[in-house]
């Protein structure tokens, strides 16, 4: 009965992650030529929320960390970004120009 309860649990919570990225992504960005994006951002955002919230209930269920633990934990979430805001800067990725920075402004 434990194992069905957890099972109905990681199906709602995936329905969640996957109805509010999708949602979110699908009707609110627009790329510059005026269409949606397609389903990679929406994959990217979900993919994203997984790995957050995967790491954080391992650190809330876990009854004892080491360095290692804590390190990996943490490192796999800033990898994710880091790795998200490199290929966002190459010219070559789907993702260019997604998170640009302006480095000035022009008037």
């Amino acid at each position: 009965d434990v194992y069905k309860r957890q099972v109905l649990y990681g199906f709602l919570q995936a329905s969640a992650i996957c109805f509010f990225c999708f949602n979110a992504t699908e009707f609110n960005f627009s790329h510059k030529s005026g269409f949606t994006e397609s389903y990679w951002l929406s994959g990217i955002f979900a993919f994203g929320a997984v790995i957050i919230i995967s790491n954080f209930k391992i650190l809330l269920f876990s009854n004892s960390h080491t360095i290692v633990s804590l390190v990996v934990n943490f490192g796999s979430s800033l990898l994710f970004v880091l790795f998200f805001l490199v290929f966002s800067q190459l010219e070559f990725s789907e993702l260019f120009g997604l998170f640009s920075i302006p480095v000035s402004y022009t008037h």
